[in-house]
């Protein structure tokens, strides 16, 4: 079965079960897209390198939706950061919640989860369980 992470586990992946990541920019190059080296858009994944559990693009590139409350999968927040954020930004920690503005693109009526695609910086990983 597959799912959306919560927090706690999206970050433990992001972190490979270390400390919390966060890096100064020349560091953060090696391994995430941010505002500093992105030109501004979503690139490739896959062309920086992984973290210590072979994960590419934990940080950067585009937020992953993650969920706050795994009973509740339509709210979640944007975790790692993303290609149009500066570097300090960017961390296992970095979160950005909900707003209306995520539904501004949407051309759905009444507005739901399809919101994911009209919010460019936003992607997703899924947990498969047993």
């Amino acid at each position: 079965e597959a799912r959306l992470p919560t927090q706690a586990e999206w970050e433990y992946a992001c972190r490979a079960g270390g400390l919390p990541v966060k890096l100064d920019a020349k560091s953060l190059d090696k391994v995430a897209w941010f505002l500093g080296n992105s030109k501004e858009e979503p690139q490739p994944v896959g062309k920086k390198q992984p973290n210590a559990w072979g994960f590419y693009d934990m940080l950067g590139n585009v937020a992953e939706f993650v969920v706050r409350d795994p009973k509740d999968t339509t709210r979640g927040v944007l975790a790692g950061g993303s290609y149009d954020v500066k570097a300090d930004k960017v961390s296992s920690d970095a979160r950005e919640p909900y707003t209306d503005e995520w539904n501004k693109e949407n051309p759905m009526m009444p507005p739901g989860v399809g919101w994911l695609p009209f919010v460019h910086r936003a992607g997703l990983r899924v947990v498969m369980e047993e």
